[in-house]
């Protein structure tokens, strides 16, 4: 049994860039609230702003774990010199993520 597979035209590719990302990037949209929390942070402590990084790099993980073009790229029949360093790169970035925007700040309640 094959998983569902969204096929898209090629003019709907902008639009879908900002909203539903590829198999191996997340949305513009995300991206950029992930910017924006990411420099709130820079600039003061924001439990609010950790928490967003974490959720989101929960989803990236989650996105990275279901999305079939990102479990092939870590596969070694479907090694490939680009996709599959780009897609190790992302998931080794988002599990810290997860992990420094989740866990308990001072302040913060349970």
């Amino acid at each position: 049994m094959h998983a569902a597979a969204i096929h898209r035209r090629g003019r709907d590719v902008p639009k879908d860039s900002w909203f539903l990302g590829t198999g191996i990037t997340p949305p513009i949209a995300m991206m950029t609230v992930q910017a924006v929390a990411t420099t709130v942070l820079a600039r003061r402590p924001s439990n609010a702003a950790a928490l967003t990084l974490g959720m989101l790099g929960a989803t990236m993980v989650c996105g990275y774990a279901i999305e079939a073009e990102a479990r092939a790229a870590l596969t070694p029949r479907s090694w490939d010199t680009r996709v599959t360093p780009l897609t190790a790169a992302g998931i080794a970035l988002a599990l810290p993520t997860v992990g420094l925007g989740l866990r308990r700040r001072p302040g913060r309640t349970a």
